[in-house]
């Protein structure tokens, strides 16, 4: 299960960070995991089988060699088939840049690289990926920043980023008035570079901070160190089946299944 306690802020001024190694190659055959749901991901397929995304009730597969999944709000299962899937998580500021395509028409979306970016950024991705073993995140963010001029948004897409890791934002009220814009403009903001609107944004922050502290040992209090935002237990779970489709428990036990 890939696993992460914030949305943003880690790696924040980077392009591409870090790298998830998905399923497959522990055998002959199927493998597969599950994928919180976060930002914008950028999906290699290595091998000579192919690779399939499961999302909620949608499939998408097979998916392309290198393939774009836009921002998630939903837990995905990630299918190999005599295959292996390594994923870049595409950060705000590398959307705003490489992409430049509103990220919220592609939110819980599964397409060609190439559709969305543009074409000298598409070919030095596919060159530096081509190998059997792909570079980094670092050796691709340092690839990337030369082809990927700065966008007039870049300091707002930073701090809007901190803001919604930031466990004292509470409100969408207090987002737009610490960055100093209207609230309208917050909203677009939000959904240009990062996908969703805001309040959602918080709410996947939150309960994702939340899911690092559940206690699964037997006998204990599993949701005692949840945020204390949340009015009260069955809050959360409905916070976990709009993100994880099920509890926090049984999306684990899913989890160490495959």
């Amino acid at each position: 299960m890939a696993t992460g306690t914030s949305l943003f802020t880690t790696d924040a001024l980077a392009l591409v960070s870090h790298a998830t190694r998905g399923p497959g190659f522990q055998g002959a055959g199927a493998a597969s995991d599950w994928w919180l749901p976060g930002p914008a991901r950028l999906c290699l397929t290595l091998g000579e089988g192919t690779a399939a995304v499961q999302l909620r009730k949608r499939r998408f597969g097979p998916i392309p060699r290198l393939a774009i999944i836009g921002p998630t709000d939903r837990a995905h299962r990630i299918e190999t088939e005599n295959a292996r899937v390594v994923s870049f998580a595409i950060t705000p500021l590398g959307w705003s840049r490489l992409l430049r395509r509103p990220a919220s028409l592609y939110r819980n979306l599964v397409l060609p690289l190439g559709d969305l970016a543009r074409p000298a950024v598409a070919l030095a991705l596919a060159d530096a990926l081509a190998g059997t073993e792909p570079v980094g995140s670092t050796a691709l963010d340092d690839l990337l920043t030369p082809l990927a001029p700065p966008h007039r948004d870049d300091a707002l897409i930073l701090q809007l980023a901190r803001l919604v890791d930031d466990p004292t934002t509470h409100q969408v009220r207090d987002m737009h008035v610490r960055l100093g814009i209207s609230e309208a403009r917050l909203r677009s903001l939000a959904l240009r570079h990062f996908g969703s609107p805001t309040k959602i944004l918080l709410r996947h922050a939150r309960f994702l901070r939340s899911l690092a502290r559940v206690d699964y040992t037997p006998g204990r209090n599993s949701y005692a160190d949840i945020d204390p935002t949340y009015h009260d237990v069955s809050h959360f779970l409905r916070d976990a089946d709009y993100f994880l489709g099920t509890t926090p428990r049984r999306f684990r036990l899913l989890s160490s299944q495959h």
